[in-house]
């Protein structure tokens, strides 16, 4: 099972790689020095931007759709159009960061390397 809204890094959709429950969204602040805790205690906000960050777990891929995902998050900054829970339908610029792959090879009795799998693969994709 595939999630239903596309997302889309620069030209290539890798909504079918994603796995079911696969995707997770999170926000960050991006803070500015006159925020921090005041003497009385108080804690006193200076927040500059709000930035998303997407958490992406794929499904077992092939060597070509593992490969195909792989470039599409090789350069360091990447276009990612998303459907973001709070403002719809959004294309932002991203930074792809922490990718793993595990190799699975057990699951390939044909000894054809189209056959193998990878599992576990995930990413982060951070708003600049």
């Amino acid at each position: 099972m595939t999630i239903d809204s596309p997302v889309v890094i620069d030209i290539t959709d890798i909504s079918g790689m994603i796995a079911f429950r696969g995707l997770t969204w999170s926000y960050r602040d991006v803070t500015g020095p006159s925020g921090g805790v005041t003497l009385a205690g108080y804690t006193q906000l200076d927040i500059l931007a709000r930035k998303v960050d997407l958490d992406v777990k794929c499904r077992a891929l092939h060597l070509d759709e593992l490969q195909l995902l792989l470039s599409a998050i090789a350069p360091e900054t990447v276009l990612v159009n998303y459907n973001d829970p709070l403002l719809g339908n959004v294309t932002k610029t991203m930074h792809p960061s922490g990718q793993t792959a595990t190799f699975f090879n057990n699951v390939a009795p044909t000894g054809r390397l189209a056959d193998y799998v990878w599992e576990d693969v995930t990413f982060r994709l951070e708003e600049l």
